[in-house]
C-alpha cells in the first residue's frame, strides 16, 4: 500500500512538472488565453500545490524509509511545489 503511494506521489511530481513545461511551450491561443484571463489557469495551479501539500503529508508522516526512496520522493514534490508556485508568482508580475 505504502509503495503504491510512493509511485502515486512520483507520479504526480513528474505531471506536474511536465504540465508547467508543456505550458510554458505551448504557442497561446484564443481558448488558453481566455482560460488565462479568466484566471482559470491560477485555480488550477493552485488545487495542484494543495494536493502535493496533501501527498507531501501523507509521506512525511509514514514511518517506513523505503531504502531512501520516500525522502527522494518528497524532495521531487516539494520541488514540484515550488515550481508551481514560482509559476504563480511568474504570472501575478506579467
Amino acid at each position: 500500500m505504502n509503495v503504491r503511494l510512493i509511485v502515486l506521489a512520483a507520479g504526480l511530481a513528474a505531471t506536474a512538472l511536465g504540465t508547467v513545461a508543456s505550458a510554458q511551450q505551448q504557442l497561446p491561443n484564443t481558448n488558453a488565453a481566455a482560460i488565462r484571463n479568466g484566471r482559470g489557469s491560477d485555480q488550477n495551479l493552485r488545487r495542484e500545490i494543495r494536493r502535493l501539500e496533501g501527498v507531501i503529508d501523507t509521506l512525511q508522516r509514514d514511518r517506513h524509509d523505503y531504502g531512501g526512496h520516500r525522502v527522494t520522493a518528497i524532495a521531487d514534490l516539494q520541488q514540484a511545489r515550488e515550481q508551481l508556485e514560482q509559476g504563480l508568482q511568474y504570472d501575478q508580475g506579467h
